[in-house]
């Protein structure tokens, strides 16, 4: 999926758009997801080896959750995830 495809995604199923607090929303919403990344990475530390496919796809899943919450927080801005924050990298 290209960028431009994942961001009207986004702004699809964006349940939160219209909501005064829209704002606070998408940018807790991504700190929280960052706590989750590193909670997967404290387990992988824990843990070593052990169970480490699982924790590899759970940090999978909370990794697309935050890029969820960026892309939702470029589009409140008027920013493009390509132009503005990629190039950035």
């Amino acid at each position: 999926m290209d960028i431009s495809t994942y961001c009207r995604q986004v702004s699809f199923s964006d349940r939160t758009s219209s909501n005064t607090n829209s704002n606070r929303i998408v940018f807790l919403g991504l700190i929280g997801e960052i706590g989750s990344i590193l909670t997967e990475c404290k387990k992988t530390l824990r843990e070593g080896k052990n169970n480490r496919s699982k924790i590899m796809e759970k940090l999978r899943q909370e990794m697309g959750d935050s890029l969820w919450y960026i892309t939702a927080i470029t589009l409140r801005y008027d920013l493009e995830l390509r132009r503005d924050v990629s190039k950035q990298i």
